[in-house]
């Protein structure tokens, strides 16, 4: 244990060089007793966390396979990353889902309301337990989600802050590629698409919570692996603190 303990405080001041191959490493520790440990690392870059599960899922499994058949070969799968940056170019073409989204954007308005300045701190407020079951008996009584009402009470803080009831932030969508075998490819298929939202200021919490899940809908729908926006961080901790009471108001209200 110490020298695994050892290993592992010694690789956190070892990372990842975006520029230098591999930004993916391995090390086994044989600790007796047929027991091994297995450290694997790589850089968020090349995996997601779908990615990664299903790596380590599939050694294990091969392991165990190769334990009752040391001749097993693990079957090819149908798909490849090509496949992906395929229908990456494919819709970027389509001009269905470019007239989409410029109408969508057309006159946004960029949020003023993070720095310049790198922000390498993280912030966080924790929901008590009852705080939580509250949030998921709402989302129960509304059909919607815990998701959706955060995101819900993020949209309404960055409207204060900004001033400004037209918001634009951004989505996390994670699109592999729909052919055969393309849940098995590993890889990042992380992306960020935009969702701007006008926020009517005399509509109830239900109603606005409604409307977002719908709006959240309509732009999946037309995301696929296409809308790129950068999103700068700043005032990190203030914007955490408003978001956390935005909930507990739409809590106390409905």
């Amino acid at each position: 244990e110490n020298v695994i303990g050892a290993f592992l405080q010694s690789e956190l001041l070892n990372p990842f060089d975006v520029s230098n191959a591999p930004l993916f490493r391995m090390a086994a520790f044989n600790i007796g007793d047929d027991n091994i440990v297995f450290v694997s690392q790589c850089h968020h870059a090349i995996i997601d966390g779908w990615s990664d599960s299903m790596l380590l899922t599939e050694l294990n499994n091969l392991y165990l396979a190769l334990l009752e058949d040391i001749t097993f070969k693990p079957e090819k799968i149908k798909a490849s990353y090509k496949n992906y940056v395929v229908e990456h170019e494919i819709d970027k073409k389509d001009a269905k889902i470019q007239s989409y989204w410029k109408e969508e954007l057309q006159d946004h308005s960029k949020l003023n309301i993070f720095t310049n300045t790198p922000v390498n701190s993280i912030y966080g407020n924790v929901l008590s337990e009852n705080e939580v079951n509250e949030l998921k008996h709402l989302a129960a009584n509304l059909s919607s989600t815990v998701k959706e009402i955060s995101l819900s009470a993020y949209l309404y803080m960055l409207s204060i802050l900004n001033s400004d009831p037209d918001i634009v932030t951004g989505l996390v969508t994670n699109n592999r590629p729909s052919c055969q075998d393309g849940d098995k490819i590993l890889g990042c298929f992380l992306n960020t698409i935009p969702l701007r939202f006008t926020i009517d200021y005399n509509v109830t919490v239900k109603d606005f919570i409604i409307e977002i899940g719908v709006d959240v809908s309509s732009v999946f729908v037309m995301s696929i692996h296409f809308g790129v926006v950068s999103v700068q961080r700043g005032k990190a901790e203030f914007c955490c603190e408003v978001t956390k009471q935005v909930l507990r108001e739409s809590i106390r209200e409905l």
